[in-house]
């Protein structure tokens, strides 16, 4: 499954950087805000959702280095094929 050079472990990895990136950012953000208003804030527990996005980052992180891994496993396997 390609299409136009992506693979669903291209996608996957770019989704893993994505959200391992913008998890701590929101997070942290979240956190800090219920620093100031308290951590209920609406109705939303801001500052469980904050601490559950930090948390977060880990795991997507290792997903994107997974993911990556696999598709340059794939890749290579792909250049062997061609090559004989």
């Amino acid at each position: 499954m390609s299409v136009h050079g992506w693979t669903w472990a291209s996608g996957a990895a770019a989704c893993g950087l994505c959200l391992g990136m913008i998890s701590p950012l929101l997070g942290s953000i979240l956190t800090a805000v219920a620093w100031f208003t308290g951590p209920r804030w609406h109705g939303f527990f801001i500052q469980r959702y904050g601490t559950v996005l930090l948390f977060l980052t880990i795991p997507f992180l290792i997903f994107f280095g997974y993911c990556l891994d696999l598709s340059d496993k794939q890749d290579k396997e792909a250049k062997n094929r061609r090559s004989h």
